[in-house]
């Protein structure tokens, strides 16, 4: 179908758009929305969608993303994910093509980019909240070494600081089922010490809850878990699972607003949206 009159020229000559993600970090670990939520919506303005990777390096070169843009395969891109670096962003930014980045780094030159943040600080803190109404006495955080887990845990903290308990933090080597059952069933007799545990990701907390299961640790009767991401097994486990999950549509429908209005030339400044995350409670808390 043509595109309407006014819109690009390179928009006019293909109707396909790339949506990566980062190859270091899978995109369902850094903000689990599947590419098909984006496709779907850009499908109803008459254009493909490609899925692609974009490397984690500091040169930006040698990517599925670059030979694209260098072929002129694509009209624009949409790049989820927190490591893409600098250098990479600024070389999209010299090849002049719409590009819009969601749930970025912390870099200074995301701030003259068009971005969706989520507000990953609040997150952690509506976490700290609940255990709290629960009445806990102790409560454990289970975190990785990442930047926006490092907010979650900001935010779980700033939640339980005026009350009078105690809290311990710990690092999971990564956020594999594996790796959490193995932690706790490493750590038991430790972990039985807590009343209330937050886990940063939804896959990392069933591997918490099955291992307290099977340690014969009845959730939440004497520990209460909460996740995050709300992936789709959260509402299978046995108990469900309390979780904080990510603003899905309204990161597909703004992601989607966002790179048509910069295609369209109305996007003039950046456009830079913070989302903040909601509280879903099941069984597990």
């Amino acid at each position: 179908m043509p595109a309407p009159q006014g819109w690009p020229r390179a928009l006019r000559r293909s109707s396909e758009w790339c949506i990566p993600s980062t190859h270091c970090v899978p995109t369902n670990r850094c903000i689990p929305i599947r590419p098909d939520s984006i496709r779907k919506q850009l499908s109803r303005s008459h254009f493909d969608t490609l899925v692609a990777g974009y490397e984690s390096n500091d040169q930006g070169s040698g990517d599925d993303i670059t030979r694209l843009l260098r072929q002129r395969k694509v009209d624009g891109l949409v790049i989820f994910g927190q490591e893409i670096s600098s250098a990479q962003i600024e070389a999209l930014r010299n090849t002049g093509f719409p590009f819009l980045l969601v749930n970025p780094p912390p870099l200074q030159i995301v701030e003259s980019c068009h971005h969706i943040r989520i507000d990953h600080h609040f997150g952690g803190y509506l976490a700290g909240q609940k255990l709290l109404e629960k009445a806990h006495r102790k409560l454990l955080c289970l975190s990785e070494a990442s930047f926006q887990f490092q907010l979650r845990t900001q935010g779980f903290l700033e939640a339980i600081q005026e009350s009078n308990i105690e809290w311990e933090v710990m690092l999971l080597a990564d956020g594999l089922y594996e790796t959490a059952y193995e932690f706790i069933s490493l750590h038991i007799d430790t972990i039985r010490s807590f009343d209330g545990i937050l886990v940063q990701s939804d896959i990392s907390s069933i591997g918490v809850l099955n291992c307290l299961l099977d340690h014969y640790v009845p959730v939440p009767e004497a520990i209460s878990i909460i996740g995050f991401d709300d992936i789709q097994w959260a509402r299978y486990t046995r108990p469900s699972l309390t979780t904080v999950p990510h603003p899905r549509d309204e990161v597909t429908a703004l992601a989607t607003q966002i790179i048509m209005a910069e295609i369209t030339e109305e996007a003039v400044v950046p456009i830079q949206k913070e989302l903040k995350p909601v509280l879903v409670c099941r069984e597990s808390c």
